[in-house]
């Protein structure tokens, strides 16, 4: 069985705005030959390093990509893993932000900033790995969905403007989240 990437495979654009809302199941991005990366790179790869190619369809069978697959692609369980870590180590804030700022008020919004752009390098990242040019929606998906779970979790950083989440408000934007944002596919342009 093959390796399920944690990118999302882009579409064939149908509109303007960079995604199509679907529950279609996306092939896998076409890998480049043997001649096209060597042409792309100056590198010359030995036999057996490169994707074989047959009819121009990546050799990788089975990994198209389904409505459940960029569910499960669009949660960032790595980064929410590492807040909720953080988050337990935070013994409590007292005072809002106004009132000084402690090291664990600082941790708290440190431990948001840094899940944030987690969101967008890991995003990079996988990408990368997988040949898929479609990786700015997934960051601001990734990030979209790790606000919701600092908000669902009440995280110790809320308390620095006071906020208590409310309990179905947290639930309604979790089952929400996941429920459409698999609907959600990237685009990419024909050529």
């Amino acid at each position: 069985m093959g390796h399920m990437p944690r990118s999302i495979y882009p579409a064939r654009a149908t509109g303007k705005f960079g995604f199509n809302l679907s529950a279609n199941t996306v092939p896998p991005p076409v890998q480049p030959s043997e001649r096209e990366r060597e042409a792309q790179t100056g590198n010359i790869l030995p036999p057996g390093d490169a994707i074989e190619q047959v009819g121009g369809a990546s050799s990788d069978t089975g990994t198209h990509q389904n409505y459940l697959d960029r569910v499960q692609n669009y949660i960032p369980a790595e980064i929410i893993a590492f807040f909720i870590f953080v988050n337990s180590l935070i013994p409590g804030i007292a005072g809002s932000a106004a009132e000084g700022w402690s090291v664990d008020k600082v941790v708290s919004v440190l431990s948001v900033l840094v899940g944030l752009l987690a969101c967008w390098f890991y995003a990079k990242a996988m990408s990368e790995s997988d040949n898929n040019p479609s990786w700015k929606l997934q960051a601001i998906l990734w990030s979209i969905a790790f606000l919701i779970w600092i908000y669902a979790i009440d995280a110790k950083v809320l308390d620095l403007i006071s906020h208590d989440p409310v309990p179905s408000l947290s639930g309604l934007m979790l089952a929400g989240f996941t429920i459409f944002s698999g609907l959600v596919i990237p685009t990419q342009e024909e050529g």
